[in-house]
């Protein structure tokens, strides 16, 4: 069961990737579509890193009340609702706000999934939990490309795709809600006899 949370967990790091290549694969296209300078990128980006910082900070907070497993649902929800709404923006403003989702989930994702695994799992799994994060980071750009090859205006579609996709990486995770609480405590059991262990040790 730990094996196939495991597999859950890289799932999620793919839909982490999935965003953090989309601004620089599209926006040129992005630019010409509202008709202003391509500098303007800038805007974006910061405003995604300060909102995944923000939220890095906050997640620290919130995992005391709300259990972790649901703060990292609702963050895959949150970047493919900011997806969705980076392509249905009409203006920049709107652009730019579509970010704060965006960074939001990222920033709780990663901080959470990051420290759970350190925690429960060999330092092994770290690797290859960042190496399907570089997956997802590989799959934006392939499919943006597919759609921008016929026309420079359907970066929207592909960003439908994306969030379509991270939605389903959404339901997948929550379909799997019940599987932390079994990992969870199998891990607490084997924790309990580790001290246990330690504790017989010294005595």
């Amino acid at each position: 069961m730990a094996t196939y949370l495991l597999i859950i967990i890289y799932v999620i790091f793919i839909s982490l990737g999935l965003p953090d290549s989309v601004i620089g694969s599209i926006w040129p296209s992005i630019a010409s579509s509202f008709n202003i300078d391509v500098d303007f990128q800038g805007f974006v980006t910061i405003t995604i890193s300060l909102f995944t910082i923000l939220s890095t900070f906050l997640t620290i907070k919130l995992v005391q009340v709300i259990k972790e497993k649901y703060i990292v649902i609702f963050s895959i929800l949150l970047t493919s609702i900011g997806l969705l709404c980076f392509g249905l923006s009409n203006n920049f403003i709107l652009l730019v706000l579509s970010c704060v989702p965006l960074g939001l989930g990222a920033g709780a994702i990663d901080s959470i999934l990051n420290s759970y695994v350190a925690n429960h799992y060999k330092a092994i799994h770290m690797n290859f939990l960042h190496a399907f994060w570089g997956v997802g980071t590989i799959v934006s750009p392939i499919v943006l490309s597919l759609y921008l090859k016929d026309n420079e205006t359907s970066w929207r579609i592909g960003l439908y795709f994306l969030s379509a996709l991270q939605f389903i990486i959404f339901l997948f995770s929550f379909i799997n809600i019940k599987v932390w609480d079994k990992v969870e405590k199998n891990f607490l059991t084997r924790e309990n006899k580790e001290e246990e262990h330690i504790k017989v040790g010294f005595f």
